[in-house]
């Protein structure tokens, strides 16, 4: 996957793998059956699907706090692995998700801040 992405990014920029990414997010979502739920459980469902531990840390901009996830060995050398997981994570829940990483430690643990609009309010 990251040889994937990698060429994207040099064939039409960070910008053409995010596109990616978030085209990869909606589809999942539609696979997963999950239109129903809420976009934060989207997203979540999304990632977990990749095989991550996922818990939703609410608030007015719900947290997705992943442990697990299948890229986190190489975000020391790519740091830009972080932003196409928002891109896939903002294409699942179909709101602007952050990456907010915690990169402390052996093995960095993803964190995906969610802005909702005030009419979906927190979860």
């Amino acid at each position: 996957m990251l040889a994937v992405l990698g060429l994207l990014a040099e064939w039409d920029g960070p910008e053409g793998a995010a596109d990616m990414m978030s085209a990869v997010g909606a589809r999942r979502a539609s696979e997963l059956d999950c239109s129903d739920s809420g976009c934060v459980e989207r997203a979540a469902a999304v990632l977990s699907g990749l095989g991550a531990e996922v818990a939703i840390e609410g608030g007015a901009e719900p947290t997705l706090v992943v442990s697990g996830c299948p890229l986190a060995a190489r975000v020391a050398d790519h740091p830009e692995l972080c932003d196409w997981m928002a891109a896939l994570v903002l294409g699942a829940a179909d709101v602007p998700a952050v990456s907010r990483c915690d990169r402390a430690g052996g093995r960095p643990r993803c964190r995906f801040t969610l802005s909702l609009p005030p009419a979906l309010g927190a979860p």
